[in-house]
Parts: C-alpha cells; sequence; structure tokens
C-alpha cells in the first residue's frame, strides 16, 4: 500500500535525524497508528508508548511541570 509505505518513509527519515523530537503520532481511531509505532519500534532496543488518551498515560503531563521529571516519571513507571 502506498500510504503506509509513505508513513514509514517519514518514520525513518525522522530516526534518522541528529536532533529529532519526541515522536508524536495523531489521527483518527481504528486506522493502525498503534500497529505502525509498534512494528517501527521494532528498530529500536528501547521502546515506550504512550497512549494520552489514557488517563494513567496523560497524568505525567498534567500533573508535574518539569520535563526532566516528567520524563524520570515515565522511566520508573515503565521500570527503566
Amino acid at each position: 500500500m502506498i500510504f503506509e509505505r509513505q508513513i514509514k518513509e517519514e518514520l525513518i527519515q525522522w530516526k534518522t535525524r541528529s536532533q529529532r523530537k519526541p515522536l508524536l503520532l495523531r489521527g483518527a481511531r481504528q486506522v493502525g497508528k498503534s500497529t505502525l509505532i509498534k512494528e517501527f519500534a521494532e528498530n529500536y532496543r528501547q521502546f515506550i508508548s504512550l497512549n494520552l488518551e489514557k488517563i494513567e498515560d496523560r497524568y505525567f503531563f498534567e500533573e508535574i511541570e518539569k520535563v526532566s521529571d516528567i520524563v524520570n516519571a515515565i522511566f520508573i513507571s515503565r521500570n527503566i
């Protein structure tokens, strides 16, 4: 499928950027976002998936102000 290849190519381009920012993937429900990211994550030793529709994942961003504290809280919650 052409669309799938285009999205995967954009993810690969994101991965190769030296100063990339965290990857946020947004879109309609039930179109394969989670599946796409899980497949893409196979290229990494470590991978953290957050679903901001879930209260427990959204908590980090709603209740914690400092970025370093957010990162630490996420790592702790995932036993990293």
